[in-house]
């Protein structure tokens, strides 16, 4: 007994080191290098340890990198510093709250990769949600948008007066979904990471969960009705209402265009295409068709969800 909680407490120090050290030397090396893979060495932990173990270590490595940061960045403005502790606490709180969905078990049964994800973005747009409603919403852009568009048209003259209102209109239209896109990205490298992370793991047997991915997400009915009801807001509401609809939508939308991209890698399998012409093909598409791929991904990873609930 006694053998066993000191097996338990070597597990939590240890893996309370391996974060902290492995985030400082992240911190160390280039904030790009922090921003693509400050989810790593926590997902490492996140899906090799129990849930309880996993919490302990998580707090314990926030707390030591937040006094190591304290001591050692004098240099840096307190509103700056203030500013990145919350973005670091937010990073923890996303990968402890995946991790644990992945690892949760019903009836002794994994919760479904598709429940667990669906739930993930669910909490990212809760956060998504409350940062528009208390701050976004709440600031004047618009002097930041007209700085935006003097500095786009002094550097690129334009003649044509129908092109000029065009990219004023596209200008703006990103900066209404410009929180939307960074939750994006936030998703991108929650997923690059966790693949990242489970390819290390299973290498030494070491992950909880080995097989998360495993075709198609099985998306759960409530997120496609929560999906249906945010659409509902956006055509039928305006103002705050309307943007706050818009930014989630581009959220939800994630795990469809997800779906749809498995649905096409399936058909090109099928056919038996290598995967370098797999992956020639699907970068030629997002050349040339760009935003109208991602729209045709969301739409066949939207009807077969259709075709889940009717047939």
């Amino acid at each position: 007994m006694l053998s066993d909680e000191i097996k338990k407490a070597s597990v939590i120090i240890y893996s309370t080191l391996f974060i902290f050290f492995s985030s400082i030397l992240l911190i160390k090396t280039s904030s790009v290098f922090f921003i693509l893979f400050s989810l790593l060495p926590l997902f490492l932990i996140g899906l090799s340890t129990s849930i309880v173990s996993t919490l302990v270590s998580y707090s314990f490595s926030l707390f030591l990198l937040t006094i190591f940061l304290n001591v050692k960045n004098n240099s840096m403005d307190n509103d700056a510093l203030n500013y990145f502790f919350f973005n670091l606490f937010i990073i923890f709180i996303s990968a402890f709250f995946i991790t644990s969905c992945l690892k949760f078990k019903e009836k002794k049964t994994f919760l479904s990769a598709g429940n667990s994800f669906s739930c993930y973005i669910l909490f990212i747009s809760v956060v998504l949600i409350t940062f528009l409603k208390f701050f976004y919403l709440n600031i004047d852009t618009s002097a930041n948008i007209e700085e935006i568009k003097t500095l786009y048209f002094n550097n690129i003259l334009i003649q044509n007066a129908e092109l000029k209102s065009q990219i004023e209109l596209l200008i703006n239209m990103i900066y209404k979904i410009l929180p939307a896109i960074n939750g994006l990205v936030f998703l991108s490298l929650t997923f690059a990471n966790l693949v990242l992370s489970l390819k290390i793991l299973n290498n030494y047997n070491m992950s909880i969960r080995p097989n998360i991915f495993s075709g198609l997400l099985v998306i759960p009915n409530w997120y496609f009705y929560l999906t249906v009801l945010f659409f509902v807001l956006f055509f039928f509401s305006s103002a705050d209402i309307n943007l706050i609809a818009l930014n989630t939508i581009l959220l939800f939308s994630s795990i469809f265009i997800a779906n749809g991209l498995t649905i096409i890698l399936r058909f090109f399998k099928k056919k038996k295409i290598h995967n370098s012409l797999k992956f020639l093909l699907l970068f030629l598409l997002f050349i040339f068709f760009s935003y109208l791929l991602l729209l045709f991904l969301f739409i066949l990873g939207f009807y077969q969800k259709i075709k889940e609930l009717y047939t």
